[in-house]
Protein backbone atom coordinates (compact mmCIF):
# COMPACT_ATOMS: atom_id res chain seq x y z
CA UNK A 1 0.00 0.00 0.00
CA UNK A 2 1.58 3.10 -1.20
CA UNK A 3 1.75 5.78 1.81
CA UNK A 4 -0.76 9.23 1.77
CA UNK A 5 0.64 12.10 3.25
CA UNK A 6 -2.92 12.03 4.23
CA UNK A 7 -3.19 8.98 5.70
CA UNK A 8 -4.04 8.31 9.42
CA UNK A 9 -4.31 4.64 9.61
CA UNK A 10 -2.25 1.80 8.07
CA UNK A 11 -2.98 -1.95 7.90
CA UNK A 12 -1.06 -4.99 9.43
CA UNK A 13 -1.13 -8.46 9.85
CA UNK A 14 -1.14 -9.96 13.56
CA UNK A 15 1.64 -12.66 13.88
CA UNK A 16 1.52 -13.34 18.05
CA UNK A 17 -0.85 -12.58 20.71
CA UNK A 18 0.24 -14.34 23.63
CA UNK A 19 1.48 -11.40 25.62
CA UNK A 20 3.22 -12.42 28.42
CA UNK A 21 1.53 -9.56 30.75
CA UNK A 22 -2.21 -10.20 29.17
CA UNK A 23 -2.92 -6.40 28.40
CA UNK A 24 -4.34 -7.24 25.46
CA UNK A 25 -1.11 -6.57 22.84
CA UNK A 26 -0.30 -7.99 19.85
CA UNK A 27 2.72 -8.45 17.76
CA UNK A 28 1.80 -6.76 14.39
CA UNK A 29 3.78 -6.67 10.72
CA UNK A 30 2.71 -3.78 9.32
CA UNK A 31 1.77 -4.94 5.64
CA UNK A 32 3.01 -2.18 3.78
CA UNK A 33 6.53 -3.25 4.86
CA UNK A 34 8.31 -5.82 2.65
CA UNK A 35 11.42 -6.18 4.45
CA UNK A 36 10.89 -7.14 8.29
CA UNK A 37 14.24 -8.09 8.35
CA UNK A 38 15.29 -4.57 7.24
CA UNK A 39 13.12 -2.62 9.85
CA UNK A 40 15.02 -4.76 12.59
CA UNK A 41 18.10 -3.61 11.61
CA UNK A 42 16.80 0.32 11.46
CA UNK A 43 15.29 -0.42 15.13
CA UNK A 44 18.61 -1.84 16.28
CA UNK A 45 20.47 0.48 14.49
CA UNK A 46 18.39 3.10 16.52
CA UNK A 47 18.29 1.95 19.62
CA UNK A 48 21.85 0.30 19.47
CA UNK A 49 21.54 -2.96 19.56
CA UNK A 50 24.54 -4.18 17.79
CA UNK A 51 23.41 -7.99 17.82
CA UNK A 52 20.35 -7.77 15.94
CA UNK A 53 21.38 -9.35 12.71
CA UNK A 54 17.31 -11.16 12.05
CA UNK A 55 14.05 -11.09 13.83
CA UNK A 56 15.18 -14.59 15.54
CA UNK A 57 17.71 -12.48 17.24
CA UNK A 58 14.49 -10.33 18.83
CA UNK A 59 13.34 -11.76 21.97
CA UNK A 60 9.73 -11.62 21.63
CA UNK A 61 7.31 -9.10 24.11
CA UNK A 62 10.39 -7.74 25.22
CA UNK A 63 11.41 -3.70 25.13
CA UNK A 64 13.37 -4.89 22.25
CA UNK A 65 10.62 -6.23 20.19
CA UNK A 66 9.24 -3.13 18.17
CA UNK A 67 6.23 -5.42 16.70
CA UNK A 68 4.19 -5.12 20.25
CA UNK A 69 1.25 -2.72 19.68
CA UNK A 70 -0.78 -1.35 22.84
CA UNK A 71 -4.34 -2.12 22.10
CA UNK A 72 -6.30 1.07 21.38
CA UNK A 73 -9.87 0.03 23.21
CA UNK A 74 -9.25 0.44 27.23
CA UNK A 75 -8.33 -2.79 29.25
CA UNK A 76 -11.91 -2.57 30.47
CA UNK A 77 -12.74 -3.67 27.33
CA UNK A 78 -11.32 -7.10 25.84
CA UNK A 79 -11.31 -7.59 21.87
CA UNK A 80 -7.78 -9.47 21.25
CA UNK A 81 -7.40 -10.33 17.36
CA UNK A 82 -6.15 -13.66 16.25
CA UNK A 83 -3.29 -14.67 14.38
CA UNK A 84 -3.19 -13.78 10.48
CA UNK A 85 -6.47 -11.37 10.76
CA UNK A 86 -6.11 -7.54 9.85
CA UNK A 87 -6.07 -4.99 12.45
CA UNK A 88 -5.66 -1.14 11.81
CA UNK A 89 -2.40 0.33 13.44
CA UNK A 90 -2.30 4.28 14.64
CA UNK A 91 1.24 5.98 14.85
CA UNK A 92 1.72 8.29 18.01
CA UNK A 93 4.12 9.82 15.78
CA UNK A 94 4.82 8.65 12.27
CA UNK A 95 8.33 9.89 12.23
CA UNK A 96 9.27 7.93 14.68
CA UNK A 97 7.76 4.36 13.85
CA UNK A 98 7.64 1.48 16.38
CA UNK A 99 7.37 3.65 19.46
CA UNK A 100 4.05 3.90 21.01
CA UNK A 101 2.02 1.87 18.21
CA UNK A 102 -1.80 1.40 18.89
CA UNK A 103 -4.08 -1.14 17.29
CA UNK A 104 -8.06 -1.13 16.57
CA UNK A 105 -9.69 -4.27 15.00
CA UNK A 106 -10.14 -5.00 11.63
CA UNK A 107 -13.17 -5.09 9.52
CA UNK A 108 -15.07 -8.58 8.85
CA UNK A 109 -16.59 -9.63 5.74
CA UNK A 110 -19.16 -11.38 7.20
CA UNK A 111 -20.72 -11.56 10.36
CA UNK A 112 -20.47 -15.25 9.97
CA UNK A 113 -16.85 -14.74 9.95
CA UNK A 114 -16.40 -13.61 13.29
CA UNK A 115 -14.16 -16.95 14.69
CA UNK A 116 -11.39 -15.96 12.41
CA UNK A 117 -11.13 -13.66 8.93
CA UNK A 118 -8.04 -13.58 6.59
CA UNK A 119 -6.23 -10.56 6.44
CA UNK A 120 -6.89 -10.79 3.06
CA UNK A 121 -11.02 -11.11 2.97
CA UNK A 122 -11.63 -8.78 5.52
CA UNK A 123 -11.01 -5.95 2.46
CA UNK A 124 -13.99 -6.76 1.08
CA UNK A 125 -15.74 -4.08 2.25
CA UNK A 126 -13.04 -1.27 1.66
CA UNK A 127 -11.73 0.26 -0.71
CA UNK A 128 -9.25 -2.73 -1.54
CA UNK A 129 -11.83 -5.14 -2.18
CA UNK A 130 -12.58 -4.73 -5.62
CA UNK A 131 -10.39 -8.37 -6.20
CA UNK A 132 -12.27 -9.92 -2.89
CA UNK A 133 -15.54 -13.03 -3.36
CA UNK A 134 -18.76 -11.31 -1.66
CA UNK A 135 -20.01 -13.21 0.65
CA UNK A 136 -23.70 -13.50 1.23
CA UNK A 137 -26.01 -11.03 2.02
CA UNK A 138 -27.98 -11.81 5.19
CA UNK A 139 -30.91 -9.55 4.47
CA UNK A 140 -33.02 -8.62 0.98
CA UNK A 141 -32.65 -4.88 0.09
CA UNK A 142 -36.27 -4.11 1.11
CA UNK A 143 -34.48 -5.16 5.09
CA UNK A 144 -36.44 -8.42 5.23
CA UNK A 145 -34.41 -11.56 6.06
CA UNK A 146 -33.56 -13.43 2.97
CA UNK A 147 -34.32 -16.76 5.62
CA UNK A 148 -36.82 -15.84 8.12
CA UNK A 149 -34.89 -19.26 10.04
CA UNK A 150 -31.56 -16.30 10.62
CA UNK A 151 -33.64 -13.64 12.24
CA UNK A 152 -32.36 -12.92 15.50
CA UNK A 153 -29.14 -14.44 15.37
CA UNK A 154 -27.19 -11.11 15.07
CA UNK A 155 -27.76 -7.58 16.62
CA UNK A 156 -30.68 -6.12 14.75
CA UNK A 157 -29.35 -2.27 13.71
CA UNK A 158 -30.23 0.19 16.81
CA UNK A 159 -29.22 -2.16 19.75
CA UNK A 160 -26.18 -2.47 21.08
CA UNK A 161 -23.96 -5.74 21.76
CA UNK A 162 -21.07 -7.56 22.43
CA UNK A 163 -20.05 -10.10 20.08
CA UNK A 164 -18.13 -13.50 20.59
CA UNK A 165 -16.11 -14.91 18.13
CA UNK A 166 -18.77 -17.93 17.87
CA UNK A 167 -22.09 -18.40 19.32
CA UNK A 168 -22.45 -16.06 22.23
CA UNK A 169 -23.27 -12.53 22.69
CA UNK A 170 -24.83 -10.13 24.59
CA UNK A 171 -27.24 -8.13 23.13
CA UNK A 172 -28.36 -4.73 25.07
CA UNK A 173 -32.01 -3.34 23.46
CA UNK A 174 -34.43 -0.98 24.80
CA UNK A 175 -35.90 -3.46 27.33
CA UNK A 176 -34.33 -6.30 27.09
CA UNK A 177 -30.43 -7.36 27.61
CA UNK A 178 -29.42 -10.75 26.93
CA UNK A 179 -26.87 -13.40 27.11
CA UNK A 180 -26.84 -16.05 24.75
CA UNK A 181 -24.63 -19.39 24.11
CA UNK A 182 -25.40 -21.22 20.96
CA UNK A 183 -27.76 -19.11 19.55
CA UNK A 184 -27.28 -20.55 15.88
CA UNK A 185 -26.68 -24.05 14.43
CA UNK A 186 -24.36 -23.32 11.59
CA UNK A 187 -22.10 -20.35 11.74
CA UNK A 188 -19.33 -21.75 10.11
CA UNK A 189 -19.14 -20.66 6.45
CA UNK A 190 -19.99 -17.00 5.43
CA UNK A 191 -21.73 -17.91 2.41
CA UNK A 192 -24.60 -19.95 4.17
CA UNK A 193 -27.15 -18.31 5.99
CA UNK A 194 -26.83 -19.11 9.34
CA UNK A 195 -30.21 -21.28 11.28
CA UNK A 196 -31.36 -19.90 14.92
CA UNK A 197 -30.91 -22.52 17.31
CA UNK A 198 -34.58 -22.54 19.70
CA UNK A 199 -32.78 -24.69 22.03
CA UNK A 200 -29.88 -21.93 23.17
CA UNK A 201 -28.84 -21.26 26.66
CA UNK A 202 -29.99 -17.81 27.58
CA UNK A 203 -30.52 -15.42 30.37
CA UNK A 204 -32.92 -12.63 29.80
CA UNK A 205 -33.10 -9.54 32.26
CA UNK A 206 -36.51 -7.53 30.86
CA UNK A 207 -38.97 -4.66 31.95
CA UNK A 208 -42.20 -4.00 30.53
CA UNK A 209 -44.39 -0.57 31.00
CA UNK A 210 -47.98 -2.75 30.91
CA UNK A 211 -49.33 -6.01 32.50
CA UNK A 212 -50.96 -8.01 30.35
CA UNK A 213 -53.88 -9.59 31.81
CA UNK A 214 -55.52 -13.10 31.89
CA UNK A 215 -57.66 -13.63 28.30
CA UNK A 216 -61.38 -13.08 29.31
CA UNK A 217 -64.52 -14.34 27.72
CA UNK A 218 -66.57 -11.27 26.41
CA UNK A 219 -70.47 -11.99 25.00
CA UNK A 220 -71.16 -10.10 22.43
CA UNK A 221 -74.09 -9.06 20.59
CA UNK A 222 -74.57 -8.02 17.02
CA UNK A 223 -77.33 -7.16 14.78
CA UNK A 224 -77.24 -8.56 11.59
CA UNK A 225 -79.06 -9.11 8.40
CA UNK A 226 -81.12 -12.53 8.49
CA UNK A 227 -80.93 -13.75 5.26
CA UNK A 228 -83.54 -16.01 3.96
CA UNK A 229 -85.21 -17.10 0.53
CA UNK A 230 -87.78 -15.34 -0.50
CA UNK A 231 -91.08 -17.62 -1.22
CA UNK A 232 -92.93 -15.54 -3.17
CA UNK A 233 -93.36 -12.27 -5.15
CA UNK A 234 -96.24 -10.36 -5.83
CA UNK A 235 -95.56 -7.85 -9.00
CA UNK A 236 -98.36 -4.79 -9.68
CA UNK A 237 -99.00 -3.54 -13.49
CA UNK A 238 -100.50 -0.76 -14.78
CA UNK A 239 -101.81 -1.20 -18.75
CA UNK A 240 -102.49 2.32 -19.38
CA UNK A 241 -99.96 4.58 -17.44
CA UNK A 242 -100.31 7.24 -20.00
CA UNK A 243 -103.86 7.91 -18.94
CA UNK A 244 -105.16 11.62 -18.98
CA UNK A 245 -108.38 11.22 -17.79
CA UNK A 246 -107.52 9.34 -14.54
CA UNK A 247 -108.78 5.60 -15.33
CA UNK A 248 -106.39 2.75 -15.16
CA UNK A 249 -106.57 -0.80 -16.03
CA UNK A 250 -103.93 -3.44 -14.32
CA UNK A 251 -103.07 -6.24 -12.95
CA UNK A 252 -101.59 -7.84 -9.94
CA UNK A 253 -99.91 -11.29 -10.35
CA UNK A 254 -98.79 -13.69 -7.65
CA UNK A 255 -95.29 -15.53 -8.17
CA UNK A 256 -93.97 -18.93 -6.23
CA UNK A 257 -89.64 -18.51 -6.38
CA UNK A 258 -87.49 -21.45 -7.00
CA UNK A 259 -84.81 -21.02 -4.37
CA UNK A 260 -81.66 -19.57 -5.66
CA UNK A 261 -78.86 -16.88 -4.69
CA UNK A 262 -80.97 -14.36 -6.75
CA UNK A 263 -84.34 -14.47 -4.64
CA UNK A 264 -82.26 -13.80 -0.87
CA UNK A 265 -83.58 -11.58 1.01
CA UNK A 266 -80.83 -9.23 0.75
CA UNK A 267 -80.15 -9.81 -3.43
CA UNK A 268 -83.89 -9.19 -4.34
CA UNK A 269 -84.64 -5.46 -5.51
CA UNK A 270 -87.36 -4.14 -7.35
CA UNK A 271 -85.24 -3.92 -10.31
CA UNK A 272 -84.04 -8.02 -9.93
CA UNK A 273 -84.11 -10.10 -13.62
CA UNK A 274 -85.54 -13.27 -11.78
CA UNK A 275 -88.02 -14.16 -15.24
CA UNK A 276 -86.55 -17.38 -15.16
CA UNK A 277 -87.24 -18.20 -10.87
CA UNK A 278 -90.95 -17.04 -11.24
CA UNK A 279 -93.76 -19.49 -11.54
CA UNK A 280 -97.81 -17.76 -12.15
CA UNK A 281 -99.70 -19.16 -9.04
CA UNK A 282 -102.85 -16.50 -9.62
CA UNK A 283 -103.71 -12.90 -10.92
CA UNK A 284 -106.39 -10.60 -10.00
CA UNK A 285 -107.53 -7.55 -12.84
CA UNK A 286 -108.75 -3.62 -12.32
CA UNK A 287 -110.45 -1.55 -14.84
CA UNK A 288 -111.43 1.46 -14.37
CA UNK A 289 -109.68 2.99 -11.40
CA UNK A 290 -108.53 6.39 -10.05
CA UNK A 291 -104.88 6.41 -9.34
CA UNK A 292 -105.96 6.74 -5.39
CA UNK A 293 -108.29 3.56 -6.56
CA UNK A 294 -105.04 1.23 -8.31
CA UNK A 295 -102.82 2.26 -5.32
CA UNK A 296 -105.81 1.22 -3.00
CA UNK A 297 -106.14 -1.96 -4.41
CA UNK A 298 -102.82 -3.27 -4.78
CA UNK A 299 -102.03 -2.50 -1.08
CA UNK A 300 -105.70 -4.34 0.07
CA UNK A 301 -103.58 -7.10 -2.22
CA UNK A 302 -100.48 -7.06 0.04
CA UNK A 303 -102.62 -7.36 3.28
CA UNK A 304 -104.93 -10.27 1.79
CA UNK A 305 -101.37 -12.05 0.97
CA UNK A 306 -100.07 -11.06 4.28
CA UNK A 307 -102.96 -12.24 6.22
CA UNK A 308 -103.64 -15.67 4.03
CA UNK A 309 -106.66 -14.61 2.02
CA UNK A 310 -105.91 -15.64 -1.15
CA UNK A 311 -107.70 -15.81 -4.44
CA UNK A 312 -107.00 -19.01 -5.28
CA UNK A 313 -107.69 -22.61 -4.46
CA UNK A 314 -104.09 -23.58 -4.31
CA UNK A 315 -103.02 -24.08 -0.44
CA UNK A 316 -99.70 -21.86 0.26
CA UNK A 317 -98.59 -22.73 3.60
CA UNK A 318 -95.75 -20.45 3.81
CA UNK A 319 -96.34 -16.89 2.23
CA UNK A 320 -92.96 -15.67 4.12
CA UNK A 321 -90.87 -14.04 3.10
CA UNK A 322 -92.69 -12.34 -0.07
CA UNK A 323 -91.66 -9.48 -1.99
CA UNK A 324 -93.84 -6.85 -3.76
CA UNK A 325 -92.96 -4.44 -6.24
CA UNK A 326 -94.06 -2.84 -9.50
CA UNK A 327 -93.24 -5.10 -12.92
CA UNK A 328 -90.46 -4.61 -15.33
CA UNK A 329 -93.07 -2.42 -17.69
CA UNK A 330 -94.27 -0.47 -15.02
CA UNK A 331 -91.10 -0.03 -13.47
CA UNK A 332 -89.45 2.05 -15.95
CA UNK A 333 -91.69 4.93 -15.36
CA UNK A 334 -90.36 5.43 -12.41
CA UNK A 335 -86.84 6.72 -14.36
CA UNK A 336 -86.87 10.21 -13.42
CA UNK A 337 -85.79 10.74 -17.61
CA UNK A 338 -88.96 10.47 -18.93
CA UNK A 339 -90.10 13.01 -16.37
CA UNK A 340 -87.83 15.26 -18.15
CA UNK A 341 -88.84 13.84 -21.68
CA UNK A 342 -89.87 16.27 -24.02
CA UNK A 343 -92.96 13.71 -24.81
CA UNK A 344 -96.18 14.84 -22.99
CA UNK A 345 -97.41 11.08 -22.73
CA UNK A 346 -93.99 9.92 -21.38
CA UNK A 347 -94.24 13.22 -18.84
CA UNK A 348 -98.05 11.62 -17.95
CA UNK A 349 -97.03 8.52 -17.67
CA UNK A 350 -93.87 9.35 -15.13
CA UNK A 351 -96.33 11.51 -12.94
CA UNK A 352 -99.43 8.61 -13.20
CA UNK A 353 -97.35 5.71 -12.16
CA UNK A 354 -94.86 7.48 -9.19
CA UNK A 355 -97.85 8.52 -7.98
CA UNK A 356 -99.12 5.07 -7.61
CA UNK A 357 -95.74 4.20 -6.82
CA UNK A 358 -95.99 6.42 -3.43
CA UNK A 359 -99.26 5.37 -2.12
CA UNK A 360 -98.63 1.83 -2.54
CA UNK A 361 -97.97 0.63 1.43
CA UNK A 362 -99.42 -2.31 3.53
CA UNK A 363 -99.83 0.71 5.80
CA UNK A 364 -100.82 4.02 5.46
CA UNK A 365 -98.09 5.08 7.65
CA UNK A 366 -95.27 2.89 6.31
CA UNK A 367 -92.46 4.88 5.35
CA UNK A 368 -91.67 1.96 2.80
CA UNK A 369 -93.63 2.04 -0.17
CA UNK A 370 -94.28 0.80 -4.07
CA UNK A 371 -91.88 -2.28 -3.47
CA UNK A 372 -90.84 -4.03 -0.31
CA UNK A 373 -90.29 -7.22 1.82
CA UNK A 374 -92.76 -8.95 3.95
CA UNK A 375 -90.63 -11.04 6.19
CA UNK A 376 -93.14 -11.78 8.96
CA UNK A 377 -96.79 -11.27 9.37
CA UNK A 378 -97.06 -7.76 9.18
CA UNK A 379 -93.59 -7.01 9.19
CA UNK A 380 -91.75 -5.10 6.37
CA UNK A 381 -88.48 -3.97 5.69
CA UNK A 382 -84.92 -5.97 6.09
CA UNK A 383 -85.21 -8.69 8.51
CA UNK A 384 -82.78 -8.58 11.11
CA UNK A 385 -81.36 -11.02 13.91
CA UNK A 386 -79.48 -10.96 17.26
CA UNK A 387 -76.72 -13.02 17.38
CA UNK A 388 -74.90 -13.74 19.96
CA UNK A 389 -70.44 -14.71 19.95
CA UNK A 390 -68.20 -15.61 22.72
CA UNK A 391 -64.81 -13.50 22.18
CA UNK A 392 -61.79 -14.13 23.69
CA UNK A 393 -60.38 -10.73 25.02
CA UNK A 394 -56.91 -9.78 26.23
CA UNK A 395 -56.25 -6.43 28.08
CA UNK A 396 -53.57 -4.51 29.25
CA UNK A 397 -52.67 -1.87 32.00
CA UNK A 398 -50.39 0.17 32.64
CA UNK A 399 -48.47 -1.40 35.23
CA UNK A 400 -44.86 -1.46 34.79
CA UNK A 401 -42.61 -4.56 36.07
CA UNK A 402 -39.36 -6.29 35.45
CA UNK A 403 -38.49 -10.09 34.28
CA UNK A 404 -35.59 -12.24 34.55
CA UNK A 405 -35.55 -15.50 32.59
CA UNK A 406 -33.55 -18.17 32.18
CA UNK A 407 -33.49 -20.90 29.51
CA UNK A 408 -31.64 -23.97 27.99
CA UNK A 409 -31.81 -27.65 27.88
CA UNK A 410 -30.70 -28.22 31.27
CA UNK A 411 -30.19 -24.97 33.98
CA UNK A 412 -28.23 -26.04 36.94
CA UNK A 413 -28.23 -24.06 40.09
CA UNK A 414 -25.44 -24.21 42.31
CA UNK A 415 -24.41 -23.07 45.92
CA UNK A 416 -21.08 -23.28 46.96
CA UNK A 417 -22.16 -24.11 50.97
CA UNK A 418 -24.74 -26.58 49.68
CA UNK A 419 -24.51 -30.20 49.25
CA UNK A 420 -27.34 -32.64 48.80
CA UNK A 421 -26.50 -35.28 51.77
CA UNK A 422 -25.70 -38.66 50.55
CA UNK A 423 -24.19 -37.21 47.66
CA UNK A 424 -20.40 -35.67 46.70
CA UNK A 425 -19.87 -31.90 47.23
CA UNK A 426 -19.15 -30.74 43.95
CA UNK A 427 -15.95 -29.29 43.93
CA UNK A 428 -15.73 -26.14 41.51
CA UNK A 429 -12.17 -25.80 41.77
CA UNK A 430 -10.46 -25.09 37.88
CA UNK A 431 -13.74 -23.66 37.12
CA UNK A 432 -13.25 -19.83 36.98
CA UNK A 433 -13.54 -19.80 32.99
CA UNK A 434 -16.55 -21.78 32.44
CA UNK A 435 -17.39 -25.35 33.46
CA UNK A 436 -16.66 -28.15 30.63
CA UNK A 437 -18.95 -30.75 29.68
CA UNK A 438 -17.13 -33.46 31.11
CA UNK A 439 -16.74 -31.83 34.50
CA UNK A 440 -20.69 -31.30 34.15
CA UNK A 441 -21.56 -34.45 33.22
CA UNK A 442 -19.32 -36.46 35.67
CA UNK A 443 -19.22 -33.81 38.76
CA UNK A 444 -22.29 -31.66 38.24
CA UNK A 445 -25.39 -33.19 37.04
CA UNK A 446 -24.80 -36.47 38.91
CA UNK A 447 -24.47 -34.50 42.63
CA UNK A 448 -27.63 -31.83 42.21
CA UNK A 449 -31.30 -32.77 42.45
CA UNK A 450 -34.40 -32.29 40.58
CA UNK A 451 -36.27 -28.78 41.26
CA UNK A 452 -39.69 -29.65 42.80
CA UNK A 453 -42.57 -28.12 40.62
CA UNK A 454 -44.76 -26.20 43.24
CA UNK A 455 -48.42 -26.00 42.15
CA UNK A 456 -48.14 -30.13 40.96
CA UNK A 457 -46.88 -30.90 44.37
CA UNK A 458 -49.52 -29.06 46.07
CA UNK A 459 -52.19 -31.06 44.39
CA UNK A 460 -50.76 -34.72 45.36
CA UNK A 461 -50.22 -33.78 48.56
CA UNK A 462 -54.07 -32.41 48.69
CA UNK A 463 -55.64 -35.56 47.61
CA UNK A 464 -53.66 -37.90 50.11
CA UNK A 465 -54.26 -35.04 52.75
CA UNK A 466 -58.43 -35.42 51.03
CA UNK A 467 -58.38 -38.86 51.68
CA UNK A 468 -56.36 -39.42 55.22
CA UNK A 469 -59.02 -37.10 56.69
CA UNK A 470 -62.07 -39.02 55.14
CA UNK A 471 -61.10 -42.44 55.06
CA UNK A 472 -63.17 -44.77 57.21
CA UNK A 473 -62.62 -48.91 58.13
CA UNK A 474 -64.99 -51.63 57.77
CA UNK A 475 -64.89 -52.51 61.44
CA UNK A 476 -61.86 -51.84 64.24
CA UNK A 477 -58.43 -53.32 62.90
CA UNK A 478 -59.13 -53.70 59.56
CA UNK A 479 -57.46 -51.18 56.97
CA UNK A 480 -59.24 -48.55 55.59
CA UNK A 481 -61.88 -48.74 52.74
CA UNK A 482 -60.42 -47.77 49.49
CA UNK A 483 -62.77 -45.42 48.69
CA UNK A 484 -63.10 -42.14 51.12
CA UNK A 485 -66.37 -40.19 52.48
CA UNK A 486 -65.13 -37.91 49.86
CA UNK A 487 -64.83 -40.09 46.78
CA UNK A 488 -60.99 -39.85 46.89
CA UNK A 489 -59.27 -43.32 45.42
CA UNK A 490 -56.84 -45.06 46.70
CA UNK A 491 -55.58 -46.04 43.37
CA UNK A 492 -55.67 -42.34 42.39
CA UNK A 493 -53.17 -41.30 45.30
CA UNK A 494 -51.52 -44.80 43.71
CA UNK A 495 -51.43 -43.14 40.35
CA UNK A 496 -50.52 -39.47 41.34
CA UNK A 497 -47.73 -41.00 43.56
CA UNK A 498 -45.71 -43.20 40.20
CA UNK A 499 -46.47 -39.90 37.67
CA UNK A 500 -44.91 -38.01 40.32
CA UNK A 501 -41.30 -38.41 38.98
CA UNK A 502 -41.97 -36.67 35.84
CA UNK A 503 -45.15 -34.68 36.79
CA UNK A 504 -43.64 -33.10 40.09
CA UNK A 505 -40.05 -33.10 39.33
CA UNK A 506 -38.29 -31.20 36.44
CA UNK A 507 -35.25 -33.23 35.69
CA UNK A 508 -33.84 -30.47 33.67
CA UNK A 509 -33.63 -27.69 36.33
CA UNK A 510 -31.04 -29.14 39.09
CA UNK A 511 -29.76 -27.41 42.15
CA UNK A 512 -27.29 -29.01 44.83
Amino acid sequence: MAKSNNQIMFTGIVQDIDDPKMLGRIRVYPENNANIQDVLKGYAQRNNLNTVNSPDDIKPWTPDDPFVTLPFLPMYISQVPRPGELVWLIYVNEDYKYQDIYYVQGPFSSPMSLNYQNYQAAKQQTALGDQVKPTTDILNEDGTYKDLNSKGIFPEPGDNSLLGRGNSDVVVKYEDVLIRAGKSLNMDNPNTLPTANVNRAFLQVSSRTQEKLPPQEKVIFNLESDVSFVNYLMEWDIDNPENSQNVFNGSVKFYKLKQNERVLSNQLNVNSEIDDLQFLIYQVTFKSLSLNGVASFISDEINKFNDGFYNTTLSINTQFPFFFRPNKTTNKWTNSQYHQSSSAIENEAWKNVNQIYKNVKYQSTDTIFGSGLMYQQGKIGKPQKITRKVETVTEYRNNPQTFGIMGGDKIVLLSHKSSIPGKERINLIDTLYGIDIDKLTDDVLPNTSSMVRGEELIELLNIIVRYMISHVHAMPGSGPVPVSLDGTQVNEILKQLNDASQKVLNTNIRLN
